[in-house]
């Protein structure tokens, strides 16, 4: 019978979500026994083991045990719980009833707890110096009560520090990356801490000490990279940003060039990927708006890892969400010689993803599979570029239509950062950034 009782508190531990765990018992020897009742331990042994204790408990169910399994000690066949405002019978199992009352050595039942103490009282019977003794206090054991113990499951453990859960090991991809096997969390920044690497210095733009951004622009792009002051951390965990200068719409990249190295965080060469925000929008003081989640090819805004390829500068930049209702090009590719710059671009859709709202958090993604780009709003894939679709020039010429795969061969060589940026004077609020890869 007392198999059942673990049956039950496994019923009870599926039921909860949770394994089972040793119950805390709050009367031991080294506490004295509340008057009126008789000690949870044994009063004539050395050991003074447990004879009424809980053993294994989940958040709100412990299995008890009643007796030490002496072949000396008979234990009453019911004990008693408190429900906080009377006594509740708790019948126990164990072997073979003696005498339609008494089980011999030890029983067990399965009763309700929380995390505040639950009272639990046993009856237990035991032979000393050749008598008969029960419910004993102490080892004269002048008068016979009922054994008391509190018993508390173990406390649950603390909920993660509010924002981070996005971040944590075994977090699960978004739809978008799970289906297309990214399942590996390659970078995440909750913004639960400080980790924009801002300031008037080289020094304090430098992505150490944890910072995993740098305000800090590519040699060459000109512009004053934002004061820290654009730059607040929430107590909610979020990061909100109003750029005073916004240049190339950039306020924050993942990667920063020191002493001729290349640090921080980039997607290098991936035959797939997904990049996902989560984030709002409000106006500010801006005249012009432009939220932008985007990359571009780290051999052109860095010559790192390595310059551009091909005789002439060669590269891609990607936009995975642009403007408020993301009417981007979604994905651009330039040739360059020293007299002049031809591009190509792949339009984005201005219909298929209106604009969110003022203040209206949502999640804004990027899936790129080597020959697709999926772009996601809120995990759902709202428009798609294939390699096959048609690009033109900015102007809208149709004289050199030609399909998009070179320029996805191109990405699939290509080194890519995250970048975040916004026209001067928005005011951009981020809950997180992540980055999905194939394990």
């Amino acid at each position: 019978m007392a198999c059942c009782a673990v049956a039950l508190l496994a019923s009870f531990a599926a039921a909860d979500g949770a394994s089972a765990a040793a119950c805390t018992n709050t009367l031991s020897p080294a506490n004295a026994t509340p008057a009126g009742f008789g000690a949870a331990y044994n009063v004539f042994t050395a050991a003074k083991e447990l004879l009424v204790q809980g053993t294994e408990c989940t958040s709100n169910a412990a299995e008890i045990s009643v007796g030490s399994g002496s072949a000396d000690q008979y234990v009453y066949k019911n004990a008693m719980y408190w429900t906080g405002s009377a006594w509740q019978e708790l019948p126990l199992s164990g072997s073979s009833l003696v005498g339609d009352t008494w089980y011999k050595g030890k029983a067990s039942a399965t009763m309700p707890v929380g995390e505040a103490a639950r009272y639990v009282a046993g009856y237990v019977c035991q032979r000393d110096d050749d008598k008969w003794k029960c419910g004993c206090s102490d080892e004269a054991c002048t008068t016979s009560s009922w054994q008391l113990q509190g018993v508390q499951a173990p406390p649950a453990p603390p909920p993660p520090p509010s924002g981070t859960g996005v971040c944590a090991a075994g977090t699960q991809p978004p739809p978008p990356a799970a289906a297309a096997g990214l399942t590996r969390l390659a970078f995440c920044d909750d913004f639960s801490t400080d980790t924009v690497a801002r300031g008037d210095t080289a020094a304090a733009r430098d992505l150490t000490a944890g910072k995993k951004w740098t305000t800090e622009r590519a040699a060459g792009w000109g512009g004053t990279p934002d004061p820290a002051s654009a730059f607040k951390f929430n107590s909610d965990g979020t990061l909100t940003v109003q750029p005073k200068y916004g240049t190339y719409n950039w306020f924050m990249t993942s990667t920063a060039l020191r002493d001729g190295t290349l640090k921080g965080f980039w997607i290098d060469k991936k035959a797939k990927w997904y990049a996902e925000i989560r984030w709002k929008f409000q106006k500010g003081t801006s005249t012009a708006r432009q939220p932008a989640f985007w990359s571009m090819d780290t051999c052109h805004l860095y010559g790192k890892p390595a310059g551009c390829p091909g005789a002439n500068r060669e590269y891609v930049e990607p936009d995975f969400w642009e403007y408020v209702d993301q009417n981007s090009m979604g994905l651009h590719y330039y040739h360059e010689t020293k007299q002049s710059q031809n591009q190509i671009s792949c339009g984005g859709k201005r219909s298929e993803a209106a604009a969110p709202g003022e203040n209206v958090w949502f999640k804004a993604g990027h899936l790129f599979t080597g020959t697709e780009q999926r772009f996601t709003r809120d995990d759902v894939v709202y428009f798609t570029r294939k390699s096959s679709d048609t690009c033109y020039l900015p102007n809208g010429s149709t004289s050199s239509l030609q399909p998009a795969g070179f320029i996805f061969n191109k990405m699939l060589a290509g080194d890519y950062p995250i970048l975040v940026g916004a026209k001067p004077g928005e005011i951009i609020t981020i809950d997180y950034v992540r980055v999905w890869l194939a394990p």
